[in-house]
């Protein structure tokens, strides 16, 4: 019975396709990185990735949280179609979208939208390199537990950081830490509120192990998308580990 139930659990999961990173709504924060890494957070290293399916799609990208248009940082928003079955790199640099920063909230949140269903993840290459996956309606969520290994350090003056970006306004947002972090170095648990498209990241207070956010838990009153970074892992090769919750 227990090898006809895991036959049949086989066959379902190669049956049907997993949608955790296809749909027509994405929230992401490009994440702040060390920049004595190669040039590491140089957006000339950094893109957005989209791939559609059966049907083409007109995308759209926004940064919701910046309306005043002369705002220093004001990201006008970015449409294009892409025909069915096909795909397109979209560099950070050729369309002006900005990156979190440590240790405070910044209006740089970004939304992609879309007329049909299409994947999307972000790649940073050259020698820190790593792909996040955005997760789409898998990503929103009001309670988080970060994921994050504590055996190495991280070298280049890369740090472990959780990026917050709120989706709606007036998210109240309640953070429990395992450690003190460089955003709070007196107490492990506190509250910040952020508004549509705002983005809030929690760095790590130095480069060693144990100074990892693993085990951090978030909470908010609405639903948030959080990435977790892991900037210059100090083990063979020294790449970025990072990725998008669902």
């Amino acid at each position: 019975m227990k090898n006809k139930c895991l036959a049949i659990l086989l066959f379902l999961a190669l049956s049907f396709p997993l949608s955790a990173q296809i749909g027509t709504r994405f929230w992401f924060a490009a994440p702040y990185l060390s920049n004595q890494h190669d040039n590491s957070w140089n957006d000339q290293y950094s893109k957005l990735c989209f791939t559609t399916y059966d049907l083409p799609a007109t995308i759209i990208i926004t940064q919701p949280a910046i309306t005043d248009v002369t705002h220093p940082r004001y990201f006008a928003s970015y449409s294009f179609t892409l025909p069915a079955n096909s795909n397109i790199d979209v560099r950070l640099a050729d369309i002006g979208i900005n990156r979190a920063e440590h240790r405070k909230v910044v209006p740089y949140g970004i939304c992609i939208e879309s007329d049909a269903d299409i994947s999307v993840y972000f790649a940073q290459t050259n020698n820190n390199s790593e792909i996040y996956t955005l997760k789409g309606q898998n990503a929103l969520g009001t309670d988080f537990i970060i994921g994050m290994q504590r055996t190495f350090g991280n070298g280049h003056g890369g740090l472990p950081s959780v990026e917050i970006t709120a989706t709606e306004d007036n998210t109240i947002i309640d953070i429990n830490s395992p450690v003190l972090t460089a955003n709070n170095n007196n107490t492990t648990q506190w509250q910040v509120t952020l508004q549509k498209g705002e983005v809030y990241t929690i760095v790590g207070s130095a480069a060693n192990a144990n100074a990892h956010l693993s085990g951090m838990h978030i909470k908010s009153t609405r639903p948030i998308v959080v990435n977790s970074t892991d900037d210059s892992v100090a083990s063979t090769g020294q790449d970025l580990c990072g990725d998008q919750l669902v």
